[in-house]
């Protein structure tokens, strides 16, 4: 199935696997062939090329929502700031300490 899907002719797949055009056609006949064959044909034909699509697509969704959320609490974090500010500068547990003489 994967072989006929391809848009190169038979000789030329027979080539990219590395083998000769018997060898193919027995795998093709008996349905049969070798994992890293099949592997090797299943990733730039339609099927593996849609779920690399997919993934990217899912990846790229997850990172969307990731960055909305990091902005999302960045800001709410600025404003905590900024309403601690303005409420005084009380200085710090750890200012160092001035000598009072």
């Amino acid at each position: 199935m994967l072989v006929d899907d391809m848009p190169a002719s038979r000789a030329h797949v027979a080539d990219y696997l590395g083998c000769n055009r018997r060898v193919l056609s027995r795998w093709c006949d008996s349905g049969n062939a070798p994992r890293m064959a099949a592997l090797a044909l299943f990733w730039p034909s339609r099927w593996g090329c849609s779920v690399l699509e997919v993934d990217a697509y899912n990846l790229e969704s997850i990172r969307l929502r990731q960055v909305a959320f990091a902005q999302a609490e960045n800001a709410n974090l600025r404003r905590r700031i900024e309403r601690l500010e303005a409420l005084g500068n009380f200085g710090s547990a750890n200012d160092p300490i001035v000598a009072a003489l």
